[in-house]
């Protein structure tokens, strides 16, 4: 595939170029700020305490780190998606993408080279993320009890027939 790594370093040229660092910074704020939020209302409404419905149904009273690892898996999600979706746009946009969809070269590995860059650019806003929530206190990976018997408790299942369970202990 000796169109994925030009096609890589071309659309990171794009980016730097077209988009400052602060495109960058807003791009992080989102997970930085949903972090922070959870941290400040954890706090201050809640006083640094999880309810016991909280508790039974998320496994953990680590409330701060399962909001971080929810938080780093959707800012995953959608920027993958939206860094594959505006390159697209970007060709679109200058004119470009009909003549890719003409030639006669294959197309998955430009795909593969779009994904590559969207892929260690969404690692590092991820990193910088998750580097400010280790920064505030949150403990990663969020130290969890075994789901399954809480929600055998508190749904009456026997120990052994929990759906989540691959073996019955």
């Amino acid at each position: 595939m000796p169109t994925a790594l030009p096609t890589m370093r071309r659309n990171w040229l794009v980016t730097l170029r077209a988009y400052p660092w602060t495109y960058f910074i807003g791009t992080v704020a989102t997970g930085v700020l949903t972090v922070g939020l959870a941290y400040l209302a954890f706090h201050a409404i809640g006083g640094g305490q999880v309810s016991a419905g909280f508790l039974a149904d998320g496994g953990t009273g680590d409330y701060l780190g399962y909001v971080t690892v929810g938080a780093a898996a959707l800012m995953f999600a959608t920027r993958m998606v939206l860094w594959v979706a505006k390159a697209q746009i970007t060709e679109q946009r200058e004119g470009t993408l009909e003549s890719q969809l003409l030639a006669p070269a294959r197309r998955l590995p430009y795909l593969v080279g779009v994904g590559l860059q969207a892929f260690t650019t969404t690692v590092a806003e991820v990193a910088v993320m998750l580097a400010f929530a280790i920064a505030i206190g949150v403990r990663l990976p969020a130290p969890t009890r075994s789901r399954c018997s809480a929600r055998s408790r508190r749904w009456g299942w026997p120990s052994s027939g929990c759906p989540c369970r691959s073996a019955p202990s």
